[in-house]
């Protein structure tokens, strides 16, 4: 299968969101959701490894998405039970296209990554 957004897919899960936020448009063929100060581009994309929900977020403000401004949109986006990650990867392989946004993801073809135990039981 080919990489890339996938359209039908990205537009079909966009109606599980938490109906707060609104759809406000589509850019890079994502969905752009807004709620208060907050901007979030949506989608489900395909890569080699499989297909991965993708949300990314920014604010009106020029700063940081907070701990509590990620779990929110986790939460809204993914669902409160979902597991969502970030990525952080080998500096030789970052890219920073927005000073100020932050990405979570999920993947969604069955896979579930091992969780250390200790974050489980705190």
């Amino acid at each position: 299968m080919r990489e890339g957004i996938l359209r039908d897919e990205t537009s079909k899960a966009a109606n599980d969101i938490n109906p707060r936020w609104k759809l406000v448009g589509i850019a890079n063929e994502c969905s752009v959701f807004t709620f208060n100060d907050y901007n979030v581009l949506f989608s489900i994309e395909q890569h080699l490894s499989g297909r991965w929900k993708h949300a990314s977020l920014t604010m009106a403000r020029a700063e940081l998405p907070s701990w509590g401004d990620i779990s929110m949109m986790k939460n809204d986006f993914f669902g409160r039970d979902a597991y969502a990650i970030q990525i952080l990867p080998p500096s030789s392989e970052y890219v920073n296209a927005h000073k100020y946004c932050m990405h979570l993801w999920q993947y969604l073809d069955g896979l579930k990554w091992p969780i250390p135990e200790t974050v489980l039981s705190n």
